[in-house]
């Protein structure tokens, strides 16, 4: 993912051949926070891909995975469908953890098993990239499955630093 840092100096750096010109920096900052705006927003998001790829590194934890999931708030975000992004990801998946987590934030329209032969149906792609992509959380918190530390998610940022004592 793009930093909207970097993102909104190489966007600078091409809108702004005069640097010197007062009406271009102008115009500078506000394409700068306006692409900080763009970026921040889609870094808030706490996306079941995330979750899925997250686990608990507490010292002496075997079992940090799946971490469950406590919501407070979930918000539904649009994203462009990308069905050959979702047949390269679904190897990566661990889709029992996709499962329970959907089902955790509310939504139930995911199939209890998948197979790769799935992926050519429309119908459970679309399913698969609403689950996976679309359903944010946005607030609550991510347990750790043996410890039952618990890890905050605050607008859609997960909280992972480990107390001293955890490390």
């Amino acid at each position: 993912m793009t930093d909207w840092r970097s993102a909104s100096r190489a966007q600078i750096q091409l809108d702004s051949p005069e640097p010197d010109h007062r009406a271009d920096h102008s115009k500078n900052k506000v394409q700068f926070e306006w692409l900080k705006l763009k970026y921040e927003d889609k870094l808030r998001r706490m996306r079941l891909l995330t979750h899925n790829m997250l686990s608990s590194n507490i010292k002496g934890v075997t079992n940090g995975f799946p971490l469950l999931i406590e919501v407070e708030k979930v918000v539904e975000k649009a994203v462009d469908f990308n069905a050959d992004f979702l047949r390269n990801m679904f190897a990566m998946i661990e889709w029992n953890a996709l499962v329970e987590a959907s089902r955790t934030v509310g939504y139930s329209e995911l199939p209890e098993n998948a197979e790769s032969s799935m992926l050519d149906s429309d119908e459970f792609l679309q399913k698969f990239h609403h689950a996976l992509l679309e359903l944010h959380l946005e607030e609550g918190a991510l347990v750790c499955p043996e410890t039952g530390r618990k890890f905050t998610v605050n607008k859609g940022i997960p909280n992972m630093l480990l107390h001293e004592d955890e490390v």
